[in-house]
């Protein structure tokens, strides 16, 4: 009897050998793999091509190997497994620039993002002193185009939410570089906004950033597009202010970019209830740059509505513009919405606006003097 079991035990571990050795090439022919390419932000290796000089034949066995790594069979079963064992069995994230928090928070762990909440960067009189004069020569170039200005920032989700924080992170600084920055800005009278304070009261009666997203919902949002309105008014442009009865709640299923680094986003969806517009009127419209091309990398979305009376606006964004651009394209007549870290004055020169907001996260504000305006 003894024997018989070993008989089938080893016949059946040289089975389970056979099918690991064999699997990953079937699937490399037959493309069986149940889940889906993991979200990585980088190009995956293209197949070399037959070598056709001496040089392409040297450069090929890396080239192939580059290749065979990103493609190989059932590729993303492993590195799904891998990830489910890492985040969920050994409570460490799968992933460099993801942090796991407590309850399923989950934070950015770049350190660009982890040093704007640890250590304030804006730490020296000279970098303060070119932040400065750069928003400063910003403001005066757009004040001689008969254009107003806002300079607006937000603290991180790790700011506003620290309480989920692992227990190792913790702040080596009494001051954020974001309390630095609005600090000097106050002192030196620029048109400046920081979303500290309206964000802060917002948390008290809702969850204004997503538990698995690295950028703020749209109750965060709609709090800063209010304090934002508030100020913009203040400097005597005049649009259209949401109220809550033209918003409306609707269920949505969130999928947070940094589960997604930690390719398990089937265990991190969020479902909750999120506000929109009940009655959109602002449309997209095409944008061009008259007589030149877009900025490398630049993103443009232009959008009109029918209420010609209303102000413009062009808003220089990170990618916290995309949630809260709903709101603020039915509140100016037309809103040219550029994803690009720098000011740009070839299109502020072309769109006329009434105000140029530039609105970005607290962990930009290293290369917030990186690019100033050109004396056009």
């Amino acid at each position: 009897m003894n024997t018989l079991v070993r008989k089938i035990t080893g016949f059946a571990a040289f089975a389970a050998f056979l099918v690991a050795l064999w699997l990953p090439g079937l699937d490399s022919m037959l493309g069986f793999d149940p889940y889906p390419e993991p979200y990585e932000r980088r190009e995956l290796a293209k197949w070399p091509g037959i070598p056709r000089s001496l040089d392409e034949l040297y450069a090929f066995p890396v080239q192939f190997e580059s290749y065979f790594n990103d493609h190989f069979g059932l590729r993303s079963a492993f590195i799904h497994m891998n990830s489910l064992l890492r985040v969920r069995g050994l409570n460490v994230s799968s992933a460099k620039n993801a942090m796991l928090g407590k309850e399923d928070w989950l934070y950015l762990a770049n350190p660009e993002v982890v040093d704007s909440y640890r250590v304030p960067r804006p730490s020296d009189a000279a970098q303060l002193e070119r932040w400065t004069r750069t928003a400063q020569q910003r403001a005066n170039w757009c004040k001689k185009k008969g254009v107003r200005t806002l300079n607006v920032w937000l603290p991180e989700k790790q700011t506003l939410y620290p309480e989920f924080l692992p227990d190792w992170l913790e702040p080596a600084a009494p001051r954020t570089n974001l309390e630095v920055w609005t600090r000097q800005a106050n002192k030196m009278k620029l048109p400046f906004l920081s979303l500290a304070p309206a964000l802060r009261g917002a948390k008290e009666t809702q969850l204004i950033f997503y538990r698995t997203d690295s950028h703020w919902n749209s109750y965060g949002a709609y709090a800063a597009y209010l304090a934002i309105m508030k100020r913009v008014t203040e400097i005597g442009v005049y649009p259209h202010v949401l109220g809550k009865k033209e918003l409306v709640k609707k269920e949505i299923v969130k999928m947070g970019d940094i589960a997604q680094l930690l390719n398990l986003e089937e265990y991190y969806l969020e479902s909750r209830r999120e506000l929109r517009v009940r009655q959109p009127k602002a449309k997209p419209v095409p944008f061009q740059l008259r007589g030149q091309e877009l900025p490398p990398h630049a993103q443009v979305q232009a959008f009109a509505q029918p209420d010609a009376q209303l102000p413009r606006i062009v808003i220089f964004s990170d990618s916290f513009g995309y949630e809260i651009l709903p709101f603020l394209v039915e509140s100016f007549s037309r809103t040219v919405h550029v994803r690009y870290p720098h000011f740009s004055p070839e299109i502020i020169l072309q769109e006329k606006p009434d105000i140029v907001v530039e609105l970005h996260a607290a962990r930009h504000l290293e290369a917030a003097g990186d690019a100033g305006a050109d004396e056009q």
